[in-house]
């Protein structure tokens, strides 16, 4: 029999239309949307895998809820009248949380708003879907049904396209990126909502359950009998079952894609052709199944898409590179609509139509409920267990003394990238231990002048060994001084303090000239604050910023460095201990303490003493007041002291007063003394 080319119906065009709408919010939600709550997150402080985790968090959270309300809600809507207002109000939902999304300004915020988005959503597609009964007939629904997903992939491109433009080219339009990003989910969700009004205009509910008393609770009662019963409708039962397990895998790489791979330190802007790949593969792909699905049964069809999938996963297990990536794009294409028509399609022909909603609300609580098994076990799993991204080979011949450098290096090449080095500047590195060692080799690699301010003679040699072009012994001289005059009274373009020092902290901010970075690269004990001049760090134009936790990138590069003996770190290394002597090693050095036990005590004391002594007499300065004293009963004792807040002027006028009196009766008393003397010796007989 000769195939007849297949004409959709305005009402299977209208109905096709909503799923070309819904794909573009699904192909934002798989590529901008993550790599938005990305620069919040880390704005906010979250590491590459806890915004990953977060992410899943979300995306399990919105298939619990939709799993839950699916069912009751898709019960509802078999009744008649009631299928496209609930279906109208999901479609709202979506929209106005999708246009929320780009107002979000920390990643809490969005998350909440990205949840209600995804619950309109989710939501809609369970009434969507129950519409098919409505709008087609069943030996069409294979073809609609997979028209709609292939229709839906290639339309949703042409606002992506536009959006993906304006993100890419925002700089170019004088936008920031992240007001592209929310002018990307307005185009997004005016593109929804548009292409959903034909479905809104000429859809009407044909199969429906009849309206009667106390709907609401009726439905209730309607889905509890269909769950009581459904093991006694075999077809229905086991397909459920066996969507629940494989969608499970499709669902998961659809929602934690483009996060997977952007937590692997994967270019963005590749990762986002990829996917776009994907929607433009999946539009030919959708179309060969539904035609395919003329001649063998969805029922064959479905396994072969499941078996692709079941690759799939396991490629993308092994993903670390930006073309396998791509790869990965072109196989989900292939298959990911086919699987979704016909298992679509091959369940609205096996369920009682008038009951479609309903069904469908099953329908979703095993994909939703797959979903959520998925993204939870990514969240989980990120958290718990080392990420491939944080694993790099290094060279076979590279020593075990030298590898054990790699952290340290990777976190002095994220410290280095902060700085932003540029040819010729002028460098200075304060403190030649380990970690400013390596920045002094690094600096000097990114074609810089390296200056070392350093007090240990030992140190100094290293820094020299390790490219240093000047050391400055800060014994002998002043470094900030000779700093500027190195550098003809500019200061320096970077300084690295590398010394666990507020005093040392302090000349780094002072040896940095105009436009000069100043990165605090070590943690502070005690964290002693310093005073920055705000002025010299305004007309400066100064940056001043910290450095912590490498990224991936940062540890991909110290594993090439060492593995390409681009860095020779041998100077660093002043000794080798087997691992079998390190507890006598360790018993060692305890014991040379204890043995200088009684002088750390003794030091010990006078370091309270004089820390007791300065801050009485600080406080003593403070209150204007004589030697504070320490009494046990009583405390502090402030003698003639004076609160700070009350007028110094008055305590002034009050202090010479009190002294006029004490000093005048003083004099009394002393000429009294001095009569009762005279008259004393004028008793006496000479």
């Amino acid at each position: 029999m000769k195939h007849e080319k297949f004409k959709v119906t305005p009402l299977e065009r209208a109905w096709i239309l909503y799923d070309v709408g819904n794909s573009a919010f699904v192909l934002m939600i798989a590529t901008l949307v993550p790599i938005f709550f990305n620069a919040l997150a880390e704005a906010g402080g979250l590491s590459s895998v806890d915004y990953l985790a977060y992410w899943g968090y979300a995306s399990s959270v919105v298939t619990v809820i939709t799993a839950v309300l699916g069912p009751i809600l898709g019960t509802l809507a078999d009744t008649r009248g009631f299928k496209k207002p609930i279906f109208m109000l999901c479609l709202f939902v979506g929209v106005a949380g999708c246009c929320a999304m780009g107002l979000a300004t920390t990643w809490l915020p969005f998350l909440i708003i990205f949840i209600l988005a995804k619950i309109g959503f989710s939501g809609s597609l369970v009434f969507y879907d129950s519409m098919l009964g409505d709008v087609t007939t069943p030996e069409r629904m294979d073809v609609v049904s997979s028209q709609g997903y292939a229709w839906g992939y290639i339309g949703s491109c042409v606002p992506f396209v536009v959006c993906l433009a304006l993100v890419l080219g925002s700089g170019a339009i004088g936008l920031s990126q992240m007001t592209a990003l929310s002018v990307a989910l307005l185009i997004t969700a005016v593109w929804w909502l548009g292409t959903t009004l034909p479905l809104l205009r000429k859809y009407k509910q044909i199969n429906y359950v009849e309206v009667e008393q106390h709907a609401i609770r009726q439905s209730f009662v309607r889905i509890g009998h269909t769950l009581k019963h459904l093991h006694e409708d075999k077809q229905v039962f086991w397909f459920l079952l066996a969507f629940f397990c494989y969608i499970d895998g499709v669902y998961t790489i659809i929602d934690m894609a483009t996060a997977y791979g952007t937590a692997l330190g994967l270019e963005t802007t590749g990762l986002l052709l990829a996917l776009l790949v994907t929607q433009i593969v999946a539009f030919p792909s959708a179309l060969i199944f539904g035609r395919l699905s003329a001649k063998y049964p969805s029922s064959q069809l479905i396994p072969v898409c499941i078996a692709a999938y079941t690759g799939i996963a396991v490629f993308a297990f092994f993903l670390t590179s930006q073309w396998q990536f791509w790869v990965l794009a072109v196989l989900v294409g292939m298959f990911q609509g086919g699987v979704q028509a016909l298992s679509r399609s091959h369940f609205a022909k096996i369920i009682p139509v008038e009951k479609s909603g309903e069904y469908f609300g099953l329908f979703d609580i095993c994909g939703k409920g797959a979903s959520f098994l998925g993204t939870m076990i990514v969240s989980v799993g990120s958290q718990l267990t080392v990420s491939a991204k944080a694993v790099y080979k290094l060279a076979d011949d590279v020593d075990l003394d030298h590898a054990a450098l790699a952290e340290p290096l990777a976190c002095c090449v994220h410290s280095i990238r902060n700085a932003k080095i540029q040819l010729g500047d002028d460098v200075v590195v304060i403190g030649a231990g380990i970690m400013g060692a390596l920045h002094i080799r690094l600096a000097k690699m990114s074609g810089a002048r390296v200056i070392v301010s350093e007090l240990d003679p030992v140190r100094m040699d290293v820094a020299r060994k390790m490219g240093a072009d000047i050391v400055i012994n800060a014994n002998e001289a002043d470094p900030i001084a000779q700093v500027k005059e190195l550098t003809e009274g500019r200061g320096a373009d970077a300084v690295f303090c590398t010394v666990a020092t507020s005093a040392v902290a302090k000349q780094a901010v002072d040896m940095a000239g105009k436009l000069g970075r100043v990165v605090m690269y070590t943690s502070f004990f005690p964290d002693l604050p310093i005073e920055i001049s705000p002025t010299k760090l305004h007309s400066g134009e100064q940056i001043l910023t910290g450095s912590v936790n490498p990224n991936p990138v940062d540890f991909l590069t110290a594993a090439r460095l060492l593995s390409r003996k681009l860095i020779d770190v041998s100077s660093l290394i002043s000794d080798r201990v087997p691992m079998a002597e390190i507890d006598r090693i360790l018993a060692e050095l305890s014991a040379d303490c204890a043995e200088h036990r009684d002088d750390i005590s003794s030091d010990y004391d006078v370091l309270v003493r004089l820390d007791l002594i300065f801050a009485k007499a600080k406080l003593s300065y403070k209150l204007n007041c004589g030697a504070a004293t320490l009494e046990s009963d009583k405390g502090i004792v402030l003698r003639r002291a004076r609160h700070p807040l009350l007028d110094q002027a008055k305590a002034e006028i009050e202090n010479i007063r009190r002294v006029e009196e004490r000093q005048k009766a003083e004099k009394e008393r002393s000429d009294l003394q001095a009569e009762n003397k005279m008259q004393d010796n004028d008793g006496q007989v000479v």
